[in-house]
């Protein structure tokens, strides 16, 4: 049990060899008591064939202090950031497209801001964001 935190099992995805098109959906959300996103490969074969995966999820336990909604919906981003840089190192096919999504208008306009300063809680986490290429 010690070594149990070294422990790693690459991401399987079973996908045909006709594969034409693969993409990597990534849904992110929050509530008052946790957060955490979920990723999903979604491929079109050479016979127009679709097939979508759940690939894999993470979801977290809310923050002893009181934080808002908002802001655990940035919580809930920078999750989906680091699932899908996971599965981009892991996976062995190309990925042709890659799409976030979110129901928090919020985190979308913090992610698009690029010129307001904000404070320290959320520039870090818009920091982990805007460093995965193509956000």
């Amino acid at each position: 049990l010690p070594d149990l935190e070294t422990l790693r099992i690459p991401i399987w995805i079973r996908m045909s060899s006709a594969v034409n098109k693969v993409e990597l959906h990534c849904f992110c959300d929050a509530s008052e008591i946790s957060y955490g996103a979920v990723c999903y490969i979604r491929s079109v074969s050479v016979r127009g064939r679709i097939s979508v995966q759940f690939v894999i999820g993470n979801s977290r336990v809310s923050h002893l202090k009181t934080i808002t909604i908002p802001c655990l919906e940035l919580c809930a981003c920078v999750v989906g950031v680091k699932l899908t840089q996971q599965v981009k190192e892991e996976i062995q096919s190309e990925i042709n497209r890659i799409i976030f999504r979110t129901d928090s208008t919020s985190a979308l306009q913090h992610i698009a801001n690029v010129s307001r300063r904000f404070q320290r809680f959320v520039a870090n986490r818009l920091n982990v964001i805007h460093e995965f290429p193509g956000v």
